[in-house]
């Protein structure tokens, strides 16, 4: 599947999804240890979330807002 925008990125790294969710890296990792966040998937030695996961996710919390 390719992104919308050929300027996305497919993954994102630790600080890509803190910057998208405009919190610090440290967050991100106790969101994804406390089961708050989309597991993401190992690269190579590379950590990376896929961005369709983390955009997924966030719609669905903002539904939840919205109920």
């Amino acid at each position: 599947m390719a992104p919308e925008n050929f300027n996305e990125k497919l993954y994102l790294s630790d600080k890509s999804v803190a910057s998208l969710l405009d919190v610090c890296k440290d967050q991100v990792w106790k969101c994804f240890r406390d089961g708050r966040l989309p597991p993401p998937i190992k690269l190579g030695s590379m950590t990376r979330w896929r961005r369709n996961d983390i955009i997924s996710w966030i719609e669905s919390r903002q539904e939840g807002e919205e109920a």
